[in-house]
């Protein structure tokens, strides 16, 4: 009887991991695709820090107790500019921009899910 509870446990925590696994790249995924319909000058530079729920939802940048998943979203432009009308920090028009997105199950605190891409303003 204890072995079948074991495999039973073993077998448990394989689905779990499998399917934070699948929803980790669901994030990541949906993540991507909205940061690239964004306009070029959009996403913020630097890392955000955005919080879900087991079932990816929520993308609140607070963790609050049903959090499950962290996802660290990394913007760095290897060229900036100065916006000549308010003089605020933004890409420079021939600036490419590398985009790294980390999805972590916060219990246990460890990486699901890694994507990178690259954003110009023409496109690649």
């Amino acid at each position: 009887m204890a072995g079948i509870m074991s495999m039973w446990q073993v077998s448990l925590a394989m689905s779990e991991k499998h399917g934070d696994q699948t929803m980790a790249y669901f994030i990541t995924r949906e993540t991507i695709e909205t940061i690239k319909l964004s306009s070029f000058d959009g996403p913020a530079e630097g890392l955000t820090t955005l919080y879900y729920d087991a079932d990816g939802g929520s993308g609140s940048t607070t963790a609050v107790a049903s959090s499950h998943f962290r996802v660290e979203i990394n913007i760095v432009s290897d060229k900036l500019g100065v916006n000549g009308s308010d003089g605020s920090v933004r890409p420079s028009d021939d600036a490419l921009r590398d985009v790294t997105i980390t999805v972590y199950r916060i219990s246990g605190n460890y990486e699901l899910n890694k994507t990178s891409t690259y954003l110009a303003r023409s496109g690649v």
